[in-house]
């Protein structure tokens, strides 16, 4: 199981976009696939929205092609 720390600076991210950006999907279309497929959950809840806000302090779970990933999203300090 990978566990990869994701910082933001905004108020949110779009779930896509978080996949992206931790390497668990490689394209947007590969994001939004895990994502209508039903493989990906926020706080353990399964979502299908493409563009579903992520804050920090949320964590995002997604059953990849290459095993589990978790990911959390925190505020980055400035």
């Amino acid at each position: 199981m990978k566990h990869i720390t994701i910082a933001i600076e905004t108020e949110f991210i779009p779930a896509m976009n978080l996949l992206k950006l931790a390497g668990a999907a490689a394209t947007g279309g590969e994001a939004g696939m895990l994502i209508l497929d039903g493989k990906v959950r926020l706080d353990g809840t399964v979502f299908k929205e493409k563009r579903k806000k992520v804050h920090p302090g949320q964590v995002v779970s997604v059953d990849g092609a290459d095993g589990p990933w978790v990911i959390i999203v925190t505020a980055k300090m400035s």
